[in-house]
């Protein structure tokens, strides 16, 4: 690896540190008393509950309780899983499955506010904005009220850091590669995992 791309990882490095200690200490709260979460009645406590049950499946069933619902959907509401549910949110509670549910819920907030903060970070700093602009520019994007109003009740929409990764791939090919086919394909993959992440 050469001298720049390790800066660039370095670079990258300290602004997800950096969000993830802001996101932390805005959930601090959540964290400090026992049995609190950022998740409201509704929506947010129907999350936990699912995660409760995904957990359960992925003790009966292991690892293979990721692709249950792509063989057998179940519909249904409340204190179960209301639909099909993206691969992304089941790998990301598979991976902090050795939580407490309600804690669950709390760290994928704090992973999701990092995620969209770097992500902003890398589309300022692919517009040539200097690095400590760019920082300054994520961190107004993600403390955009939108971000606090859903995280209590819509993981899935507060988590817009694929729509953000795809307009960096969009720009990137129609400066460069705008008729390669294999990147056009990365363009649309790169689409629909944003969709598969916040499906509104």
């Amino acid at each position: 690896m050469n001298k720049n791309k390790s800066y660039i990882l370095v670079e990258l490095l300290i602004v997800l540190l950096l969000f993830a200690y802001l996101g932390a200490y805005r959930a601090q709260d959540a964290f400090n008393n026992e049995g609190m979460t950022l998740a409201y009645p509704g929506d947010g406590q129907g999350t936990i509950g699912w995660y409760s049950e995904y957990i359960r499946g992925i003790n009966n069933n292991g690892i293979l309780e990721i692709f249950g619902d792509r063989f057998y959907p179940s519909f249904g509401g409340g204190f179960h899983k209301p639909q099909p549910v993206a691969f992304f949110w089941k790998s990301l509670i598979y991976l902090l499955s050795f939580l407490d549910v309600d804690n669950i819920y709390d760290v994928s907030v704090v992973i999701i506010f990092s995620i969209n903060g770097v992500a902003a970070y890398l589309l300022f700093r692919y517009l040539n904005i200097h690095s400590i602009l760019s920082f300054l520019g994520a961190l107004l994007i993600n403390l955009f009220e939108n971000f606090d109003a859903r995280v209590v009740g819509h993981l899935g929409l507060c988590a817009y850091f694929g729509f953000i990764f795809s307009i960096i791939v969009l720009l990137h090919i129609t400066k460069h590669h705008s008729d390669n086919i294999k990147y056009n394909i990365l363009l649309g993959s790169t689409i629909a995992f944003s969709f598969s992440i916040n499906e509104y």
